[in-house]
């Protein structure tokens, strides 16, 4: 009994049971065991808490708390506003007017010393392709996708997706969202436990390999096939 109030800690952080199991030291079975009268007791004497808690847990809402909310409305809005910004001051000379020269990316041409700046440069996301993916991708990472849920969303491959599952979160870092980098670890953890239960239960899972933006690459810059040249009779 000495140990149910620790793991009713852990099963609201929403820790997968083996993770439960090895930090309080008792078997996986145990930890399964436990998780229904928990519960069950939760609902009885905690419905609100329950409710709230269960939803969540079970991925039917997706809605966080008010504060992580506001960080993640932040943190979107301030990457819609990098892609879709048209305005830059030049680093050379400091002109207000630069025009921009590309339109999936904030890049910038100064029309008086023809200096070009980039709002990417010396940020996580100099180098990373495929910038009309990024809002959505960022929003997937925040619900807790996991890696195939993103390459089904964007198309890229499985190495891409975890790529920029770690820039996104170091930039998360950076912006000081503690809260919603724990929040979306706990939904993660909620997808994975999602999928099991649904392969336990029988189900099959569509593979995703590759990408498809390599695919489409391989095929555009495929070499023409080779045509058979037939001799002509010499009479």
């Amino acid at each position: 009994m000495y140990l149910w109030s620790t793991y009713g800690q852990y099963l609201l952080a929403g820790w997968p049971m083996s993770a439960i199991a090895k930090s309080m030291g008792i078997s996986p079975s145990t930890a399964w065991r436990w998780v229904k009268p928990c519960r069950a007791l939760m609902a009885k004497e905690f419905p609100e808490l329950y409710h709230w808690w269960s939803a969540r847990q079970d991925r039917t809402n997706l809605e966080p708390p008010a504060h992580i909310a506001a960080q993640a409305q932040a943190f979107l809005s301030g990457l819609e506003l990098l892609l879709t910004t048209q305005q830059a001051v030049c680093s050379k000379c400091g002109s207000p007017h630069m025009q921009r020269i590309d339109e999936r990316r904030p890049d910038f041409r100064c029309p008086s010393c023809w200096t070009t700046v980039s709002l990417l440069h010396g940020t996580l996301l100099s180098r990373l392709g495929h910038p009309e993916h990024w809002l959505g991708f960022a929003q997937g990472l925040i619900n807790g996708e996991s890696v195939v849920d993103q390459q089904r969303r964007t198309g890229l491959c499985a190495p891409s997706c975890r790529r920029w599952q770690i820039r996104f979160t170091r930039m998360l870092e950076q912006q000081g969202h503690k809260e919603l980098i724990q929040w979306i670890t706990w939904l993660r953890s909620r997808r994975v436990k999602e999928v099991s239960d649904f392969v336990r239960g029988g189900g099959l899972l569509k593979t995703v390999a590759g990408s498809r933006y390599s695919a489409e690459s391989k095929r555009r810059f495929a070499a023409p096939p080779k045509h058979s040249r037939k001799r002509k009779n010499v009479s």
